[in-house]
């Protein structure tokens, strides 16, 4: 990784022992080039001090476990502030825990661990190392999508395209009309001809030529000619359209290349791992990026690292009930507008209701249907976007 994404990154040292996260912080300040390195100490300001540095790496320096864990869920328990940051947690543990510290990163509660106690067996460059792959991760994450100015600079252009085919559509409107009244009047010019045709037929006198010649100078040719005439005013006038929405098309095609390298993130949250490995096998193969967690718990870690697009919530888990953590999540402003569709195996009324008075936007009953899951997704997906995401109002950009 490059010193320009270091150079970007902020780190927190976190630990009840400030002799520790200073012996740790020193250690990282000699090799990397942070944009800023903070201590926190004090368990009471915890939440205070993560949201006034915004860390992209926390280092978590406790002595268990078990303190590494219950900080990070007293941080989500207690934020009740609208910053959220995506980062990555790094714990230091005593080889005698590795096997708790590997189950807690497998769960996605931690990033990764280090073996850091006791400090005659610990090796110096394994913390670096992983610091430099969590910021490596962001960094790749961050960039491997389009940038916001890719997306406005498209916007504004399709926001162009609305008012040109809106000005268009008038034109044509007014030019189809006038050719209607012109194709009228061409009709009932040769229908009368060919009336007095044969009305002079019927009568016994034939029209000689002159008269034929006369009245097709002077009623059918030029009514022809109006017709043709603006016939060519509409080609001209389409492909000038054509031309000038040239730019524009490209830009549709961008936006529809830029949306193909964009993935939507899906969180599950099912104790039951089946279920989990069934929704993911749906919605990976539909360009979504699923994580997933095995109860409310973990999803609410889960929450406090990277914000989902869209959460897919079992309601009966043992840790806690898939209502009891829609209520929280709901609760926090930074999350609150997260779409949430229940998964439950029960279809009675009593459950559809209380999903939606926890907040939940919908609801799908096991066993799963693929079509009907994709398109609820994609529905609640949708809805995100037209309530959060789009800052101009179309009706008000002609």
């Amino acid at each position: 990784m490059g010193d320009a994404v270091e150079a970007d990154a902020i780190l927190l040292v976190c630990s009840d022992n400030e002799a520790n996260a200073t012996l740790v912080k020193e250690m990282l300040d000699k090799e990397f080039t942070f944009k800023e390195a903070f201590v926190s100490t004090d368990p009471d300001k915890a939440v205070v001090d993560f949201n006034r540095y915004q860390p992209d790496v926390q280092v978590l320096v406790f002595n268990t476990v078990e303190k590494s864990e219950r900080h990070c869920v007293e941080l989500f328990h207690q934020d009740n502030t609208n910053h959220h940051k995506p980062h990555r947690s790094i714990i230091l543990c005593h080889k005698e825990d590795v096997q708790k510290a590997y189950v807690h990163c497998l769960k996605g509660i931690f990033y990764d661990y280090v073996i850091f106690w006791p400090l005659t067996n610990y090796d110096a460059k394994r913390l670096s190392m992983t610091v430099h792959n969590a910021l490596r991760e962001l960094s790749a994450r961050h960039g491997g999508g389009p940038s916001a100015s890719e997306f406005a600079a498209l916007a504004h252009s399709l926001a162009d395209m609305e008012t040109l085919l809106k000005h268009r559509i008038d034109q044509c409107g007014k030019e189809i009309e006038s050719t209607d009244h012109a194709v009228v009047r061409a009709e009932e010019d040769i229908i009368a001809v060919f009336e007095k045709f044969f009305s002079q037929i019927a009568s016994g006198r034939l029209m000689n030529l002159t008269e034929i010649r006369d009245a097709r100078k002077e009623m059918i040719e030029p009514r022809l000619r109006a017709v043709a005439e603006m016939l060519s005013q509409m080609t001209q006038s389409a492909d000038k359209f054509r031309k000038a929405s040239g730019p524009h098309l490209e830009s549709i095609h961008s936006l529809n290349a830029l949306a193909k390298r964009v993935q939507p993130t899906v969180l599950i949250v099912d104790d039951d791992e089946f279920q989990r490995n069934i929704i993911r096998k749906i919605l990976e193969p539909m360009n979504y990026r699923v994580v997933s967690a095995a109860g409310g718990i973990e999803a609410l870690n889960i929450l406090y690292k990277e914000r989902p697009d869209l959460i897919l919530m079992d309601v009966m888990m043992p840790d806690m009930n898939g209502l009891d953590v829609v209520q929280k999540i709901k609760a926090l402003p930074q999350f609150a507008n997260i779409p949430v569709i229940m998964v439950t195996g029960k279809s009675e009324k009593t459950i559809v209701t209380e999903s939606l008075k926890a907040g939940a936007i919908d609801f799908v009953v096991k066993p799963l249907d693929r079509e009907k899951l994709i398109a609820k997704v994609a529905g609640g997906l949708r809805a995100n976007i037209s309530a959060t995401l789009l800052p101009w109002d179309s009706s008000t950009s002609a």
